[in-house]
């Protein structure tokens, strides 16, 4: 018996299958699992989506009766294993690092890459903008699916530290259930942030934590055992054996864990690794690694400004807080009146608000050492067509660059790797998650109520703040005007209040005339019925057009007089009463002439010619009009005496008549 742990490995030996040659590094385990194969190829980065290969090609021979080696040219270079019926989890295991063939032919003399292949080759990886665009929103979308699988994890129970110092702002961990329960039982969650949980196909379970100072030291457990620890850059690895199972006076290696400079790797030693939590990925479905990549979490400071109108910070509102990769924050949508600017509102046009703290940002560089001689080195460059989060990369053989182009978000390429006893291909994954680090408020000018009333003349008045919330303001009152309809940015509104649906733009108000009607109706005084009625149709406040001079002319020309009208002579304007008709009325009455015999008329000519065409009536002349009476007088004395001689007189009596200038009688 040994106490102490040691790592059994095999020669390489060239496997033979069918038509196609594999070459496999095998991983001599112990007798209970001598019959099991796996790829010896590496990492899949904490979340980059690795398509699952479900469906391997038929008439693949088997390997060892047990596993079956697959490519089935998927372009991310996804290896996939397929075990024995008696597995129960998925039956592939996902690799973006490399997978093992036998080179023949010209690859197999390919030792040195050319500048003219670097160049074919650096065109082939680089993506074109559409495909990026597309490629990055399925990752978006498949990322945020994982996320919301993952909130099945969180558990009343979950361990948590909350940094919140304003009601606005927090970060807390995200961890999934039952973390906890494979961390010793004196675990210092206060001390240390887990960050990586792996499980492979025998339940070992492999939890990686760091300090929560960020100073980059991993410490590694397994199953409830802290295994050992890990300084940053560590110029050794790290072995995790089963303590629980010897073979041959050995423990069994289950894994190798590197921590390098900013990243690491968790090699599966032939036990295929299932990610069950990442402070990265969020990778928690069923598929399997051979290689498990990482990110060591460290302290990110993460700021949140504010900025007026102008693009000027402000300072007072500036808030920082500090965080781990992995950890939830949000900053909440601020609200009081400490945040309400006078004149402006608060955007609410950023997209991180809430979210992961994450490190990267443009020009953020890191590098990925896969500890067989090949490394990549990223860099964030924003300024590319393709959008936020596209890495330029270099891929480094030793120190020799040996491929270079840029991946967009969620994209990935293949380097292979030759050699005289084996090749290895490596998929190279965009290792982005979106960035976090810097949050901006920004505050922009409140828009306005600009009024135009019915004749034209606009005022323009800015919004009101809502004294307690910076990014609404005071609902806008519209003023109404009656006999006209109201519209608001062209519609019509009935409401007397109404809330500006974007703070920043300008609310409209207008007004319509509203349909009129008015009507004119012509009284003759003296039969008390009506001689006519005009109808006018128009609206609110409009000149009609009309008067009643045409008409009265007429009537008076058929001998009538103008008694009263209404409308003074005026044109008729129409009024804004909605409820009521405007109605006028002209009265009038007959005219009159009257005959003397010195003006007598004759039957059949027109009376008062030139002023109606009334005739006189038959028996209108002279007769009757005048008229002679003589009388004589004669005296007679009462005492009989002689009386006077008697006189004669003559009396003219002159007489009129009165003619209705409209009837003629």
């Amino acid at each position: 018996m040994f106490n102490k742990e040691q790592l059994q490995r095999f020669s390489i030996r060239k496997l033979t299958v069918g038509t196609a040659s594999v070459l496999i590094g095998v991983l001599f385990l112990t007798s209970w699992n001598a019959n099991k194969v796996y790829a010896d190829s590496g990492n899949v980065t904490n979340g980059e989506s690795i398509a699952k290969n479900n469906n391997p090609q038929e008439g693949t021979p088997a390997v060892n009766d047990n596993a079956q080696i697959v490519d089935n040219g998927s372009t991310n270079g996804s290896t996939g294993i397929s075990e024995s019926p008696d597995s129960n989890r998925s039956n592939v295991i996902k690799s973006d690092n490399s997978r093992t063939t036998e080179p023949t032919g010209q690859a197999n003399n390919k030792k040195v890459v050319s500048d003219a292949n670097l160049t074919a080759n650096d065109a082939q990886t680089k993506p074109t903008q559409q495909t990026a665009k597309s490629y990055a929103a399925n990752s978006v979308v498949q990322r945020t699916k994982k996320l919301t699988g993952n909130a099945k994890l969180l558990a009343d129970s979950k361990a948590q530290t909350d940094t919140k110092t304003d009601s606005n702002y927090s970060v807390t961990d995200n961890y999934p259930k039952d973390l906890m329960t494979y961390l010793p039982s004196d675990f210092d969650n206060k001390q240390e942030y887990a960050f990586e949980w792996l499980r492979n196909k025998n339940n070992n379970n492999i939890i990686l934590t760091t300090n929560r100072t960020g100073d980059g030291e991993v410490y590694v457990y397994q199953d409830r055992t802290k295994v050992g620890t890990l300084a940053q850059n560590s110029s050794q690895p790290l072995y995790v054996t089963r303590r629980d199972i010897w073979e041959y006076d050995y423990q069994i290696n289950i894994g190798t864990v590197y921590n390098d400079e900013s990243a690491g790797i968790v090699q599966s030693n032939g036990y295929p690794l299932n990610i069950i939590y990442s402070s990265h990925a969020k990778d928690v479905d069923d598929a399997w690694y051979s290689t498990v990549s990482f990110f060591v979490p460290h302290k990110i400071p993460q700021t949140v400004t504010y900025k007026d109108s102008n693009g000027n910070v402000i300072d007072s509102l500036t808030h920082t807080q500090d965080g781990l990769t992995g950890q939830s924050y949000t900053t909440g949508l601020p609200s009081g009146s400490k945040y309400v600017q006078k004149g402006e509102y608060l955007a609410n046009i950023t997209h991180n608000g809430n979210g992961l703290i994450s490190e990267f940002h443009d020009g953020y560089t890191c590098t990925k050492d896969y500890h067989d001689g090949i490394s990549v080195t990223f860099t964030e460059n924003d300024s590319r067509t393709t959008g936020t989060g596209t890495m330029d990369y270099v891929i480094y053989d030793g120190d020799v660059a040996v491929q270079w182009g840029y991946l967009a978000y969620g994209q990935s390429t293949n380097y292979t790797k030759y050699s005289d006893r084996y090749t290895i291909r490596h998929t190279i994954v965009n290792p982005y998650v979106p960035q976090t680090t810097n949050i901006v408020y920004q505050y922009k000018k409140l828009g306005n109520v600009v009024n135009t009333d019915p004749q034209g003349n606009t005022t323009t008045t800015q919004y009101t703040n809502d004294p307690n919330d910076p990014t609404k303001v005071k609902p806008v009152h519209v003023p109404s005007i009656p006999g006209y309809t109201t519209q608001v940015n062209g519609k019509t509104v009935t409401d007397k209040t109404i809330m500006p649906a974007d703070p920043g733009q300008d609310t409209k108000i207008t007004y319509v005339a509203d349909a009129q009607k008015a009507s004119v109706t012509y009284i003759d005084d003296k039969t008390g019925k009506a001689l006519k009625g005009d109808e006018l149709k128009g609206v609110t406040n409009a000149k009609s057009g009309y008067t009643t001079k045409s008409a009265i002319d007429t009537y008076t020309s058929l001998g009538y007089t103008l008694v009263s009208d209404d409308t003074k002579g005026n044109e008729i304007v129409f009024d804004n009463d909605d409820a009521v008709d405007q109605a006028f009325t002209v009265h009038l009455s007959h005219g009159k002439i009257t005959v003397t015999p010195e003006k007598p008329g004759k039957p059949g000519e027109p009376i008062n010619p030139g002023e109606g065409s009334v005739n006189w009536p038959d028996d209108t002349d002279v007769k009757g009009l005048t008229d002679t009476v003589n009388r004589k007088i004669t005296y007679v004395m009462s005492d009989g005496s002689k009386a006077p001689e008697g006189t004669s007189q003559t009396l003219h009596f002159t007489a009129s008549k009165v003619i209705d200038k409209v009837t003629g009688k």
